[in-house]
């Protein structure tokens, strides 16, 4: 007689081979699905804020109106609404931006109403919000302040009546950097307290002015004009990227998160972090798998920023687990996502009754990575024997093997 466990996962093995079968019906080619497309769709009908806060003197050259001309052009043809907030004076950027259709320029804040921010607002509402919700707008508004300090202390006025799920603010020098030059990709709004204080970054104002403004919208980019699309288009990104919310939230896959899943994979693959694997794998990761998601619920695309994978099936007498497919975006490694991808993992697997999970790899940085998270390194006769049936003899001599024990043994 089968005990509970085993009974539970056998019934599960049934069910693994029924839902491969129906996401056979979801599958659509890989060629079909992209991360440009995937995000552009999450900003249709949004309303995404630019911030010009490069040098006036940069603002006339044609380089960078082109780019920024392309990159907002790109996305009100997608359907997305676009807000330009830069300073007063730049009016050969306005003659440029003006191929766009219509396009509004206000004074803000107008003649005789400083102190009044929200009686300025009724064009720019207009133009931004027209009667037909499907048709993309775009306004360019004109701060009238000098001073860069007033100017970012204005900026965090004028959103906090638009709240927009998203603000991009656009330097010459693109994403933060810590004291080593490195580019920090993500930050939260609690590690931007610490940089604001930071000296070797001299843009006091503009990180002073996202922290504010991280009371009001969910999430700031900061990056590049040329990096525009990159940064707001890919995964990966190409500046900071700053928000509110924890960093990582950590659910169940799904469905829904098909291509997303298997465009993670492919590029974790293709960059020689993961063992490439028929695509049955896959059926699996969705059925008993975790996503690591930055941003979810900011009204905006959410980034995944990693994944893994519990199989069990083959290891069910043994009350055992293995950890398949964990990787991580670049642009996310260091801020906790794999850990709590693996603690997450190592709940379920408690809750399955299992008593150990394992994993392999050919990588020294990965077999350090799962050593920082409680898994200990152990021969490979320690491993269930079926897990090196079919197995590459030479890539199985160069593995690591580390198991974590997740107590219940008797």
């Amino acid at each position: 007689m089968l005990s509970p466990v085993a009974s539970a996962v056998n019934k599960a093995r049934g069910w693994e081979s029924f839902f491969g079968t129906l996401l056979v019906a979801f599958m659509e080619p890989l060629s079909s699905f992209s991360e440009e497309h995937f995000f552009l769709r999450s900003f249709r009908h949004r309303l995404l804020v630019f911030v010009l806060a490069s040098p006036q003197a940069h603002r006339e050259e044609p380089s960078f109106q082109a780019a920024l001309l392309r990159g907002i052009q790109r996305l009100n043809q997608h359907g997305v609404r676009t807000l330009l907030i830069t300073r007063h004076g730049a009016e050969g950027l306005q003659h440029a931006l003006s191929g766009l259709g219509a396009t509004l320029t206000l004074q803000w804040p107008a003649e005789g109403m400083e102190g009044c921010l929200p009686t300025a607002l009724p064009q720019l509402w207009q133009q931004l919000l027209p009667e037909d919700p499907t048709v993309a707008t775009h306004a360019t508004l004109a701060l009238t302040t000098v001073d860069e300090a007033a100017f970012f202390h204005d900026l965090v006025q004028l959103c906090s009546c638009f709240r927009p799920g998203r603000v991009v603010m656009l330097d010459d020098a693109g994403g933060v950097r810590s004291k080593q030059g490195e580019l920090l990709n993500f930050v939260s709004s609690e590690r931007l307290q610490r940089l604001s204080m930071a000296p070797w970054d001299r843009r006091q104002s503009m990180l002073q002015a996202i922290h504010d403004l991280l009371g009001v919208v969910d999430a700031v980019s900061l990056c590049r004009v040329a990096e525009l699309e990159q940064e707001l288009l890919t995964y990966e990104g190409c500046g900071t990227f700053f928000s509110t919310h924890h960093y990582c939230r950590v659910r169940r896959l799904g469905v829904d998160d098909l291509s997303l899943v298997r465009s993670l994979i492919q590029r974790g693959e293709d960059e020689g972090f993961l063992m490439q694997r028929p695509e049955s794998h896959l059926y699996t990761l969705i059925h008993q798998g975790w996503g690591g998601f930055v941003g979810e619920g900011s009204g905006m695309a959410a980034n995944m920023a990693g994944v893994v994978g519990l199989m069990t099936a083959p290891y069910v007498q043994r009350r055992m687990g293995e950890v398949i497919s964990i990787y991580t975006l670049t642009r996310y490694k260091g801020n906790g996502v794999g850990g709590h991808l693996l603690a997450q993992l190592a709940d379920y697997g408690r809750e399955l009754g299992l008593q150990k999970l394992f994993a392999t790899t050919v990588s020294p940085r990965v077999a350090d990575f799962f050593q920082r998270n409680g898994y200990a390194q152990v021969s490979a006769e320690s491993l269930p024997a079926e897990k090196w049936q079919g197995y590459d003899p030479q890539r199985r001599e160069r593995a690591f093997c580390l198991m974590l024990s997740l107590g219940g043994e008797k």
